[in-house]
């Protein structure tokens, strides 16, 4: 006889806004009252939050008033699967970040190869591309969400998660797509157990807050799993399902309309006369000529709130704050204001992106140009090669280089940029200036040029290092002397710790206002990344690019894909920035809802 599962859920209407009184009263009294239920003492309820922001949000609201909390009854629905997946003594889940990218490309390819891509790369003899990579795992993703893998008739997708599951059993982790299903699994398994996962043992209920009314639908079916073991309740807005006003529902049932039929774990308050409908906040609408100018508006009606209220609590809801939210930032800098830390990829600090574009001179096709070697040329927060003996004749020409004159060096001898161009470099500045005034300069400017080709030769073509290794470039242009050389580094690696090696650690520590990542973060954030990458291709029997193009390739994704945390705050601020989704189940006496045009929010 096959059991039936009960799903325990139950909802009731509640005016939109902050948590309930009675719920919060109940929340400030099991934070004090250490007896359990049984013996008089409150119910352990577990509060589910639409979100992040929301969470943090009302925890900070609660520890301003000297409470002492307990967050591991507090928690979104996917800080509460990552418990659970814990409780059930599942693998750890994998990172995303840093170099996961280039383990699960060279894994496709390697599948590709054997064959296992038949209608989307039938070739096995072809090289695979990384779009196909990107493309199967962004498929991938929507599938798992769905609860849809099994289904998709369409091709790659059995093959993909084949790869993933093999990268699973060889790293010992748990990818964040079969998470779901993993916990759904497991909460199947005990449910006749005497022993519940950890994270439900010890709660009465589940408190869900208003959420979404678009969930995955695997989400739901976690949803439904949980509770089977302890009962969910759900506080729910009224409004139009069919427009989105109304909060997401576990079970298509009528809200609770009687106190008395309240899950006895719950507090006993009175339902919300909601008879007369919902209070709209009063709201204004700007006008403006380009997207542009939202930011300005919207700094200036923040300035307008704190000059009346300085304790104003303000909301800003931008589609693209998630991606770049710098101008936000210098905005609000101007008023006195930091936001709180955020996370941004190392490609986008000042450091990041001189180490990415020092390795990058050497390939592709601007490799050389001029453009680039002005830019490292004129740049201070890296410096691209390590100190030179003195010059053999001359002591005041020193490597360095002269930006007026590669200028006027590429113009005269057309030197675009791409392969190639390092030779014709060197030949340009080899030659003997008729300047007499200019030879000195010259010189200088050509023994940057070899200094840095030769610190970057495990990073150069083929040709290029042939190039190099001829002695008519090494010999000055103006002195006929031969230039002294750097010792080059062997591999890819060793010039990644060579050139993280001359940082300084200790730059913009007097200038450092909190809002920005100091070079130690960048620089500790990277190693910690390569390392890791090292030691999943060594795990899982992958190549290890030594030299050349692929090297440097494999440098740019890890900088693209590297998070450093920000300076500032991990504290709650008055002033925050959000998407609309993460501002789900915020509130502030002030919302700003900006850049929302259909090109920054899509909908």
């Amino acid at each position: 006889m096959v059991q039936e599962l009960v799903h325990s859920i139950t909802n009731e209407e509640v005016h939109p806004g902050p948590l309930p009184d009675w719920l919060l009263d109940h929340v400030k009294r099991q934070s004090t009252d250490p007896l359990p239920n049984s013996e008089g003492g409150p119910s352990r309820i577990l509060i589910l939050y639409p979100g992040e922001q929301a969470r943090r949000e009302n925890l900070e609201r609660l520890a301003d008033e000297g409470l002492v909390i307990d967050r591991t009854l507090h928690h979104t629905i996917d800080s509460l699967e990552k418990s659970l997946l814990a409780d059930l003594r599942m693998p750890r889940i994998l990172s995303m970040s840093g170099g996961w990218n280039l383990i699960l490309n060279a894994a496709c390819a390697d599948a590709a190869a054997n064959f296992q891509f038949p209608i989307i790369h039938p070739i096995p003899e072809l090289q695979w591309n990384r779009n196909k990579t990107r493309s199967l795992a962004a498929l991938h993703s929507v599938l798992a969400r769905e609860g849809r893998l099994e289904d998709w008739e369409g091709p790659g997708i059995a093959g993909f998660s084949r790869v993933l599951r093999e990268l699973e059993e060889q790293l010992g982790g748990t990818h964040p797509d079969f998470v779901t299903d993993r916990v759904i699994e497991g909460l199947d398994r005990t449910i006749d157990s005497e022993n519940p996962p950890f994270s439900l043992s010890e709660i009465d209920g589940i408190v869900m807050l208003d959420h979404s009314p678009v969930l995955p639908s695997r989400k739901i079916d976690l949803l439904r799993a949980i509770s089977q073991h302890r009962s969910i309740h759900q506080l729910v807005y009224p409004g139009n399902f069919r427009q989105g006003l109304h909060g997401f529902l576990l079970e298509d049932q009528y809200p609770i309309s009687d106190s008395e039929n309240l899950p006895y774990w719950l507090p006993r308050h009175d339902l919300a006369d909601l008879s007369e409908g919902v209070e709209n906040s009063v709201h204004r609408r700007f006008t403006i000529q380009r997207e542009a100018h939202s930011i300005p508006l919207a700094t200036r009606l923040i300035a307008e709130q704190l000059r009346t209220n300085p304790d104003a609590s303000i909301l800003l809801i931008d589609p693209t704050s998630s991606e770049e939210n710098h101008q936000w930032i210098r905005a609000l800098n101007d008023l006195g204001i930091s936001l709180p830390s955020s996370q941004s990829m190392a490609s986008s600090k000042p450091l990041g992106h001189w180490l990415a574009s020092l390795a990058g001179i050497c390939h592709g096709p601007n490799a050389w140009s001029l453009d680039s070697l002005r830019s490292l040329a004129l740049q201070e927060s890296l410096r691209i090669f390590p100190e030179v003996n003195s010059h053999p004749s001359n002591n005041e020409i020193l490597p360095i280089a002269n930006a007026d004159l590669l200028s006027e060096l590429a113009r005269s001898d057309h030197i675009l940029g791409g392969a190639g161009t390092l030779e014709r470099w060197l030949t340009t500045l080899a030659r003997e200036d008729s300047d007499v005034n200019k030879g000195p300069i010259k010189e200088a400017t050509q023994w940057w040029l070899l200094s840095l080709a030769q610190s970057n030769r495990p990073l150069l073509a083929d040709y290029d290092q042939t190039a190099l290794s001829n002695p008519e470039f090494w010999r000055g242009c103006h002195s006929g002397q031969n230039l002294p050389q750097l010792e080059a580094t062997n591999i890819g690696d060793e010039w990644l710790i060579a050139a993280l090696s001359r940082v300084d650690l200790e730059s913009g520590l007097d200038l450092a206002d909190g809002s920005n990542s100091l070079p130690a973060a960048v620089v500790q954030s990277i190693v910690d990344t390569h390392s890791r990458l090292r030691r999943m291709q060594r795990t899982t029997g992958q190549s290890i690019p030594q030299y050349g193009s692929d090297w440097v390739i494999e440098l740019e994704t890890i900088l693209s894909s590297t998070p450093v945390r920000s300076g500032g705050s991990n504290l709650y601020s008055r002033i925050r920035l959000c998407t609309p989704e993460e501002a789900l189940g915020c509130n502030a006496d002030l919302i700003i809802l900006a850049n929302i045009s259909s090109s920054s929010w899509d909908l």
